[in-house]
């Protein structure tokens, strides 16, 4: 309605329908290309989580992955003795199937950055699909997982 007051006349009818359309077809690609671009498409190949997850979770975490793509406050992470889980919040999800990755899959190197340390793992033997996540997150998926799977 906003941008609608901006413009001097309203749109037409057609003109109203190619702005719905425009919006739909945004909400519904915008979220399928981050993920490929992400990788968290070709993680979910692999690793998608079909069981509903057990261990300790949090939510409105933040990630980073390949290419800059930041998932700001939207992904829910938990450890388990099974391994590390990602999720969308609900309304992000399109395009973002849950993943639970074994720990046997996941490499963790710290990293010093100009914004503080943080922790690039990497996801996936195969995939080698990197996420950064910032060193107080990385400290309590460490305890989770002695917490839940005590042998490394």
């Amino acid at each position: 309605m906003f941008l609608f007051a901006l413009l001097k006349t309203p749109p037409s009818p057609p003109e109203t329908v190619a702005i719905i359309a425009l919006l739909v077809v945004s909400f519904v690609l915008v979220p399928h290309f981050i993920a490929l671009m992400s990788g968290w498409n070709r993680l979910a190949q692999r690793f998608r989580a079909d069981q509903p997850f057990v261990g300790t979770v949090w939510k409105f975490q933040c990630a980073q992955f390949r290419y800059g793509m930041n998932y700001n406050n939207c992904v829910t992470v938990g450890a388990g003795a099974e391994g590390l889980y990602l999720a969308m919040l609900p309304l992000a999800r399109l395009g973002h199937a849950p993943l639970l990755i074994p720990w046997n899959e996941i490499t963790e190197q710290p990293k010093d950055t100009f914004f503080g340390p943080v922790f690039v793992l990497t996801l996936g033997r195969e995939e080698q699909v990197m996420m950064k996540i910032n060193s107080k997150l990385a400290l309590k998926i460490e305890q989770a997982k002695k917490e839940n799977f005590p042998i490394r």
